[in-house]
């Protein structure tokens, strides 16, 4: 049997290997996974898991995991994605004065965004825009810091959407009307 570095379970008194697959014991009543690993060990109860797939555990997180993580990820995080922060404050600033524009015109029933069109009719045509785009990017922030390792597949199509919602509010809406908009009217959502 080959040996492989195990890593002790702290309230089971056994060991797992990193990552999750086949597991096969190994030496002292310790395991280890058949395969390539991931960065975190498996928690075996009992002997019946020998040789079986081991299962996944609960996506649910704790509040206090959920605060650790967000403050292990916050360390470097706006000197790393500083370009992609710019680019989104630019892009939500650029959307939140388009559609403060269009909502002066015509009210803000023309909005898409349900938080935006809320806030609007509840703060009003300019403080509604406001708070509701700071919302937005406290969300986008939020997610892309817990979500540290997926950030820029986050931070690309918000700055994209922001972007053209600040085009479609300004010109756009001139030159055509979205297909998926015909739809909606036609569900009456």
């Amino acid at each position: 049997m080959v040996l492989r570095k195990c890593f002790a379970l702290p309230d089971t008194g056994k060991t797992a290997a990193p990552g999750c697959g086949i597991l096969f014991p190994c030496v002292d009543n310790r395991w280890e996974e058949d395969g390539k690993g991931a960065a975190f060990p498996k928690r075996i109860t009992s002997q019946a898991h020998v040789g079986t797939v081991a299962r996944k555990m609960s996506q649910l997180r704790s509040m206090d995991d959920i605060v650790t993580r967000l403050r292990e990820n916050w360390v470097g995080y706006a000197h790393e994605y500083r370009i992609f922060l710019i680019l989104v404050v630019l892009a939500s600033l650029a959307d939140m004065a388009s559609t403060i524009h269009f909502m002066m015109a015509t009210g803000p029933e023309g909005e898409w965004h349900p938080t935006v069109r809320f806030a609007a009719q509840f703060f009003g045509p300019v403080l509604g825009p406001v708070f509701g785009k700071a919302v937005q990017v406290i969300v986008v922030i939020t997610l892309t810091v817990f979500l540290r390792r997926w950030a820029v597949f986050i931070f690309i199509p918000v700055i994209i959407m922001y972007t053209w919602a600040a085009w479609y509010n300004i010109w756009g809406y001139h030159l055509y009307y979205p297909r998926l908009l015909h739809i909606l009217e036609y569900l009456a959502i």
